[in-house]
C-alpha cells in the first residue's frame, strides 16, 4: 500500500523540488533588493544568507538560514539588540522564523536532552554559542509562490529596517 501511494509522488518529485528551490532563490534575491531599497545597499549586505548545500548534494530548500551582521559587516560575538523584536515582527505576520540560540529551537544544542547535561553547557562549547549568535531559521512551504515570496521579502525588509537598522 505504501509503495502504491508513494509511486505517483515520485513521478512529480523532481518538478516539486525545482519549484521549491526556485522560490528559495527568489526570496533571497528579493529580500536583498528590498532591504537595499529601504535601508541602502550597505544594509543589504548585513543579511547574509547561509549557503545550504555542497555542490555535490542536490538540495531541497525547506528553510532559509540567515545571519544578521553588524553595521560594519562583521559577525557579532553576542546577540544584536533588536534581534528579538525583528523576529517577533516577522512572526506577527505569521511566518515561521526563530533564532538558532532560542532554547525552544530543536537545532539549539542546549535542547538536546539525549546528551549528558554537563557536556552541553555553553562553557563547554564556547565557539558554538558565538557561531549561532544572530543566526535565524525561516521555514519555507513547499507550495509557496512568487507572490507569497514577495510578501515575505517585504516583511523581512520592513522588519529589518524597523528593528535592526538604526
Amino acid at each position: 500500500i505504501q509503495a502504491a501511494l508513494m509511486h505517483p509522488q515520485l513521478l512529480v518529485m523532481g518538478e516539486r523540488i525545482d519549484q521549491h528551490n526556485s522560490m528559495y532563490y527568489h526570496l533571497v534575491e528579493r529580500t536583498s533588493k528590498k532591504v537595499g531599497e529601504l535601508c541602502g545597499e550597505d544594509a543589504a549586505k548585513r543579511i547574509y544568507f547561509i549557503p545550504q548545500a555542497h555542490e555535490k548534494v542536490g538540495p531541497v530548500y525547506d528553510s532559509l538560514q540567515l545571519r544578521i551582521l553588524q553595521k560594519d559587516g562583521s559577525v557579532a560575538e553576542e546577540e544584536l539588540p533588536g534581534l528579538n523584536a525583528f523576529l517577533k515582527a516577522v512572526q506577527a505576520r505569521k511566518y515561521g522564523i526563530a533564532k538558532f540560540s532560542d532554547p525552544a529551537n530543536a537545532r539549539n544544542y542546549l535542547s538536546w536532552q539525549y546528551l549528558k547535561a554537563g557536556e552541553i553547557l555553553p562553557s563547554a562549547l564556547p565557539q558554538t554559542k558565538r557561531v549561532l549568535a544572530n543566526v535565524c531559521d525561516l521555514r519555507l512551504l513547499c507550495h509557496d509562490t512568487e507572490v507569497e515570496m514577495e510578501h515575505l521579502a517585504s516583511c523581512l525588509a520592513e522588519s529589518f529596517k524597523e528593528h535592526l537598522h538604526n
